[in-house]
């Protein structure tokens, strides 16, 4: 358990009559409280972060490992979001080493980086997955998963190789994924 101690910042005041003091705030006032707060980001430095989600493997194969770090799209509103009122996200899915595709089946020879929704009705094809560059695209899902197929051509609407690499958006911490069928090796529950 983690202890926090309380620190005291005076408060800088300014005299507006004589007899009479106003508190003035003091820049980087909030800011410092921020971070000696118990719920600060850095206060659990183990929490993950909510712009960069850990991608994992499917299989039993060591090493596999990737990154999708999230940002927003660049907006006049200040948030850029859908019509409908979704926030939208410029995502960056990156993977340093990956064995070649043919690696999880004869005739595989690209990764290809799909986002969908957590009950899998719609999906976006981000692009092709190339180990060591980072691969770039849009999407606008409350709650999503991010996943890293080996495929025979990059073309499609939806993976039809298996999925190598996931990640779950935070929105979807509370969410059981196990019975979908993907991940229980195609047996419905």
């Amino acid at each position: 358990m983690q202890n926090h101690s309380v620190v005291v910042i005076p408060m800088p005041t300014e005299v507006v009559r004589p007899g009479r003091f106003r508190p003035r705030p003091a820049r980087g006032l909030v800011f410092a409280l921020t971070l000696l707060t118990p719920w600060s980001p850095l206060a659990h430095p183990s929490r993950p972060g909510l712009y960069r989600i850990d991608l994992t493997p499917t299989v039993a194969e060591a090493g596999l490992k990737g990154v999708a770090i999230l940002s927003q799209p660049r907006s006049p509103f200040g948030l850029a979001m859908t019509p409908d009122g979704h926030f939208r996200f410029r995502v960056a899915v990156s993977a340093n080493e990956l064995p070649p595709p043919s690696t999880f089946g004869a005739g595989l020879t690209s990764y290809v980086v799909w986002v969908a929704q957590d009950n899998l009705d719609e999906v976006t094809k981000i692009g092709v997955l190339t180990p060591g560059k980072p691969t770039f695209g849009e999407f606008a899902y409350n709650k999503y998963i991010v996943i890293v197929t080996a495929e025979s051509s990059s073309g499609g609407d939806r993976w039809k190789g298996p999925i190598v690499l996931k990640g779950f958006s935070a929105s979807s911490y509370l969410v059981n994924f196990s019975g979908h069928t993907m991940f229980n090796g195609g047996m419905p529950q």
